[in-house]
């Protein structure tokens, strides 16, 4: 017989048997991403990946952050950084000079600004220096041309930016980098038409440099743009066919030579020494080199033409850069020997930098007794160099040139006044920075001469908008009233389709004993000259 239960023990055991048959409380583990090494570890991917992404967007732009002012104009392409800079940016770090130039423009454009919106009814207006403002050479290049081209323009602009008329334009620079060679023009055309669209005070370009077919790309891609240009040193013929809007203010590879060629008769007839009536043209094998090519063809047509009657020989090498690369072919220095013992005149139709080899040439093989040596305009960017316009002291030679430098700046005009003061180490008697070349003049002309088209748009009386277009139109009436330039008389002819000045200056100088160019005579219109009585 079971124990009895005490009274009240039989529900004690049910509610003991009733808990017991409940499952142990239990408490889930927290989720993964609330766990402190998860929260930092998503922390780092988030600032790994922001990293990342600006380390690609610096690699992308020039190694600036988003935040710089000239960072979305600006972009790495293999070793250059080509593009638009208003505030700076040193597009060749090794080259101090040309960097502190880039600097003095930089502070005159912010000048610019604070005068534009202190007076917002002055007009107003953005100019793009177009140039190759890097080198790929090894080691590189210093860039003596397109430093003085700057200089002229920053001397331009800061004469303009000192004036407070309320109709004096204000005048603002952008510096475009179209790489060694001008090879990514075309790209820097498709950043400006970008900066166009959002940047109406964008009216037009100046500069353009080496007229090769990189360079024929970029007058089409800014064409296209809608912007009006003004070349400072292109000659090649064919330009103008490229597009409507290209201007230039030098004269055309026709009418250098034509220039060449009466220069060479009348050296013939005072020469204290007997020089065959002929001559040998030195020339580049690059195709590419329109302008090379083109003037060869135009020297071949002067020398022979009636009246002239020199016998022609041509011959083609092969260019420095075409050299690296192990194309076949005669180089510079080699053509440069050979000229030892030639009893005509030689020609030099191409680059600086192979007619420093062609001279080097010349100097090991009869440097007693060099050949009659005549440059085309380009030497002046070999001029411009004074190490190495010193090199060979003993080789004299004569060029040709589109307007006429100052060393120093003894020439007392208000360019060269201005240039004692925005840059005095270019008019330091020791100086090595003295301008010699006719690069400076050329490039003050230009922004002179959009500021005048600008000057004549707002005088027009129905107030016209200031836009690429009007500016383009009122250039070509530069013809009634003729800028009387550093580079001598602009007129653009009043023709219609006329984009090259009439009867533009064009002067022979001559470099002996490596020293300063001495002037030899001149043809066209520039105040206070009179044509040589030999010019065509």
């Amino acid at each position: 017989m079971p124990p009895t239960l005490a009274p009240g023990a039989e529900g004690q055991v049910e509610a003991r048997q009733d808990l017991d048959s409940i499952k142990p409380l239990t408490v889930d583990p927290p989720p993964v991403w609330t766990r402190r090494w998860v929260s930092l570890l998503a922390v780092l991917v988030v600032l790994g990946a922001a990293v990342l992404g600006g380390a690609r967007w610096r690699q992308q732009h020039c190694g600036l952050t988003p935040f710089a002012v000239d960072a979305a104009t600006l972009q790495a392409m293999g070793d250059e950084c080509i593009g638009v800079s208003a505030y700076g940016f040193s597009f060749q770090a090794n080259d101090a000079r040309l960097s502190a130039v880039e600097d003095t423009v930089a502070g005159l454009n912010r000048r610019a600004e604070d005068l534009h919106r202190a007076s917002p009814s002055r007009p107003y207006f953005s100019l793009v220096f177009v140039a190759a403002l890097s080198s790929l050479a090894q080691p590189p290049d210093e860039l003596f041309t397109e430093r003085e081209s700057l200089e002229g323009l920053a001397v331009a602009q800061s004469r303009q930016l000192d004036k407070n008329g309320p109709g004096d334009p204000i005048v603002r620079l952008l510096l475009a980098n179209a790489g060694d060679r001008v090879l990514h023009g075309p790209d820097v055309a498709g950043i400006l038409k970008q900066m166009t669209a959002d940047d109406p005070s964008i009216i037009g370009v100046v500069g353009l440099e080496q007229t090769r077919e990189p360079t024929v790309r970029t007058i089409e891609a800014l064409n296209d743009v809608g912007l009006p240009m003004l070349a400072t040193t292109l000659s090649a013929d064919g330009l103008t066919q490229h597009s409507p809007m290209y201007f230039q203010l030098s004269p055309q590879d026709r009418r250098e030579g034509e220039v060449a060629a009466a220069y060479a008769a009348r050296r013939l007839a005072v020469a204290s020494e007997p020089i065959a009536r002929k001559v040998r043209i030195l020339y580049s094998a690059d195709r590419q080199d329109t302008y090379s090519n083109n003037l060869r063809e135009d020297l071949q047509s002067s020398f022979a033409a009636k009246g002239v009657d020199f016998e022609v020989d041509t011959r083609a090498y092969v260019p420095a850069y075409s050299l690296a690369a192990q194309a076949p072919g005669t180089g510079p220095y080699q053509v440069g020997k050979d000229t030892c013992g030639y009893d005509g005149l030689v020609f030099f139709a191409g680059r600086p930098d192979d007619f420093a080899t062609m001279l080097d040439g010349v100097n090991d093989s009869c440097n007693s007794r060099p050949p009659r040596i005549l440059g085309d305009d380009d030497i002046s960017r070999f001029v411009a160099d004074l190490g190495l316009r010193g090199r060979h002291p003993a080789i004299p030679f004569d060029y040709l040139s589109f307007a006429l430098g100052s060393p120093f700046c003894i020439r007392q005009t208000d360019l060269w006044h201005t240039m004692g003061i925005l840059f005095p180490q270019a008019c330091r008697g020791d100086s090595k920075d003295s301008s010699t070349d006719g690069y400076v003049a050329l490039s003050y002309d230009a922004v002179r001469t959009y500021v005048t088209a600008v000057e004549h748009l707002r005088e027009s009386g129905g107030r016209l908008p200031l836009t690429p277009g009007a500016v383009w139109h009122e250039l070509k009436g530069i013809h009634e009233t003729p800028l009387d330039g550093e580079s001598g008389v602009i007129d653009f002819g009043g023709v219609v389709n006329q984009q090259v000045p009439t009867d533009k200056f064009i002067a022979v100088q001559r470099v002996e004993d490596g020293g300063e160019p001495k002037d030899q005579g001149s043809c066209g219109r520039f105040a206070g000259r009179t044509s040589s009585p030999w010019c065509p």
